[in-house]
């Protein structure tokens, strides 16, 4: 999944899916799992795959667009935890 390279900061990963009504429970404890797997923490170390956001100001901004989704109806399927952001997955139930 391109989205999680580079913490998300590849200019073109892949952030929306669109799955078929009949896969989409699987298709999202799925994705859950493979999120909640990536090791969050000090970047120096080998086995983390995505390290803290280096200033207040680009979590903030990754806070409101996670706050912004969930207002206009997004279900956050993972978590997410201060300056060491997991890998946040969330769906939409519909499109508008």
């Amino acid at each position: 999944m391109s989205i999680l390279l580079n913490q998300g900061e590849v200019c073109e990963s892949g952030a929306r899916l669109f799955v078929h009504r009949s896969a989409f429970e699987k298709f999202v404890g799925a994705l859950k799992e493979r999120f909640e797997g990536i090791k969050v923490g000090d970047p120096l170390d080998p086995a983390i795959k995505m390290g803290s956001q280096v200033s207040r100001q680009p979590m903030e901004r990754i806070l409101g667009y996670i706050d912004l989704a969930v207002q206009v109806g997004a279900r956050i399927i993972t978590v997410e935890n201060g300056w060491l952001i997991p890998a946040t997955s969330m769906v939409a139930l519909s499109l508008r």
